[in-house]
C-alpha cells in the first residue's frame, strides 16, 4: 500500500509546473525526477513591441534556441564571460554558465533602423526555445531598399502603384495603421478625401498612403492628380512622388475610388541639444 501511495505522489509532482513569465504563451513541459532542474515550459512565445524590452528566461546549463523575426540577425550584447552565441539563418543559439542577465539588441544585418531589445535571465532549467513574434511592428526595411534600388526611379513608381492597385504588396513593403504624419493635403471642389480610414505602406525610402475619394456633387467630376500636391499654405509638397487614382478617375455623383499618394520617407532624428555660447 505504501509503495502505491509513493508512486502516486511522484506522479503528482511530475505534473507540477512553474508559471512562465507574464506575456508568455504556454507550450510543452517536462520534468526529470532525478534532476534538480526546475520544471518549466520549454517553449516561450514573445510578442515584440517597439520600444519595449522583451524579457525571457533561459537555461544556465543547456543550450537555448531563439527564433528571431529577422532574415539575417545581427547581435550586439553585453560582454559576459561564459556566454556564447551562434547564428544559423534566423535562429540564435545561446548558452551560458553564468547567472548574470544578458542584455542584447538584435537587428537585421545591414539595417540599424529596426531592433529588438532582449533581456535573457539564466535559471536552473531545461533548454528553452524562445519565439520572437512581431516582424510587422519592427518595420525592417532592408528588402524594401534593395527592391527600390533595383529599379529605375520612374519604373519603381509605376511598379509600386500598379502592385498596390491590384491588391498586391510590393516586395519588402510593410502595411501598418494609417500614419497621420503622411496624410496629404488634398482639395478639389465637389470631392471629399479620407485617409484616416485608409491604408499605409512603408518601404525603404518610400511610403504610400491610400485613401478614398468620394464625389459629393450632383455632376460628374474628373479627379486631378495635382489636387494632392500642395501643403496647407499653398506651396508645393516636395516630398510627394506621385498621385494616382484607381480604378476610376471620372467619378459619377456618390461614386468612390481609391487614391494612392507616394511620398519620400522622412527620417526622424532626435533633436540635437543646444550649447550655450560663451560669446554672443
Amino acid at each position: 500500500m505504501n509503495k502505491k501511495i509513493s508512486k502516486l505522489t511522484v506522479a503528482a509532482f511530475a505534473i507540477l509546473l512553474i508559471a512562465p513569465a507574464s506575456g508568455t504563451k504556454l507550450a510543452s513541459a517536462s520534468f526529470d525526477s532525478s534532476s534538480n532542474e526546475k520544471a518549466v515550459y520549454s517553449k516561450q512565445i514573445k510578442q515584440v513591441v517597439r520600444g519595449e524590452t522583451v524579457r525571457a528566461y533561459i537555461s544556465d546549463r543547456h543550450i537555448n534556441r531563439i527564433i528571431t523575426p529577422f532574415k539575417s540577425p545581427s547581435v550586439k550584447g553585453d560582454s559576459i564571460k561564459g556566454v556564447t552565441i551562434n547564428k544559423i539563418d534566423n535562429v540564435l543559439y545561446v548558452s551560458t554558465n553564468q547567472k548574470q542577465p544578458i542584455g542584447m539588441f538584435i537587428t537585421e544585418n545591414g539595417d540599424e533602423l529596426s531592433a529588438v531589445k532582449l533581456l535573457l535571465v539564466p535559471e536552473e532549467m531545461s533548454s528553452q526555445e524562445i519565439n520572437l513574434n512581431g516582424l510587422p511592428q519592427i518595420y525592417s526595411s532592408v528588402a524594401a531598399k534593395q527592391f527600390e534600388k533595383s529599379h529605375p526611379h520612374i519604373d519603381l513608381i509605376k511598379l509600386v502603384n500598379k502592385s498596390l492597385a491590384l491588391g498586391e504588396v510590393p516586395k519588402g513593403y510593410v502595411q501598418s495603421s494609417p500614419n497621420a504624419y503622411y496624410f496629404p493635403t488634398c482639395y478639389q471642389e465637389g470631392l471629399s478625401f479620407d485617409f484616416s480610414r485608409g491604408q499605409f505602406f512603408e518601404g525603404g525610402d518610400m511610403v504610400v498612403s491610400i485613401g478614398v475619394i468620394s464625389n459629393k456633387s450632383p455632376i460628374n467630376i474628373e479627379f486631378k492628380e495635382n489636387s494632392c500636391s500642395y501643403n496647407n499654405n499653398g506651396t508645393i509638397n516636395k516630398n510627394i512622388v506621385s498621385v494616382s487614382a484607381f480604378p476610376n478617375v471620372y467619378l459619377r455623383p456618390s461614386q468612390k475610388t481609391e487614391v494612392f499618394v507616394m511620398q519620400l520617407k522622412h527620417e526622424f532624428r532626435e533633436k540635437s541639444r543646444q550649447r550655450e555660447k560663451l560669446v554672443n
